[in-house]
């Protein structure tokens, strides 16, 4: 996951799903963007590298459910600089044992829109959420937090494999006023 992905010509996003999720936890590694159009660049890289360091440290933890399901959990977004938060793991039972050099991070219950994202088209996926979908649609971003979801369908064992999977962007939503 670490290489940095190729642009995709033109990708055409399926219409998302509905629906709502309930509180969860999640304990993994976590990663501080910063924010500015030339750290954009960078963002695929520095969460490729995270995931690869996690891999590392995935045993330590104690997953609550399916060990083949993953999550990216991304919040604390500051709207004047631009830096927000990532963490790659796993769903954990309450109360968390938290490995040394891990963190903690509790999602709330929230309503979403779901999409479902080929890794190789991350960028043109979000891309089409924040600044098409969104703007057109009768919802807007509710300020909550968002996460990934890697199913056990996805594939990360090669560079390439991981490229051809899809994972699924949560975005929390609630109506427009």
């Amino acid at each position: 996951m670490a290489e940095q992905m190729q642009p995709v010509a033109e990708v055409k996003p399926r219409e998302p799903k509905f629906g709502s999720r309930p509180a969860f936890t999640v304990v993994g590694m976590k990663l501080h963007i910063r924010g500015g159009p030339d750290s954009m660049n960078q963002v695929p890289t520095e969460i490729g590298k995270l995931w690869d360091r996690f891999h590392l440290r995935m045993g330590e933890i104690k997953v609550k459910g399916n060990p083949h399901v993953s999550y990216g959990v991304e919040g604390n977004y500051d709207g004047t600089t631009g830096e927000w938060d990532y963490l790659a793991g796993f769903e954990v039972a309450e109360p968390p044992e938290i490995p040394q050099g891990m963190d903690v991070w509790r999602v709330p219950a929230q309503f979403y829109v779901i999409f479902p994202c080929p890794m190789s088209a991350i960028r043109q996926t979000y891309d089409y959420i924040y600044q098409t979908w969104l703007p057109g649609s009768p919802y807007k971003h509710s300020g909550g937090v968002e996460f990934e979801y890697y199913d056990e369908t996805f594939d990360a064992s090669t560079p390439e494999r991981a490229a051809a999977s899809t994972f699924y962007a949560y975005v929390p939503v609630v109506a427009k006023e």
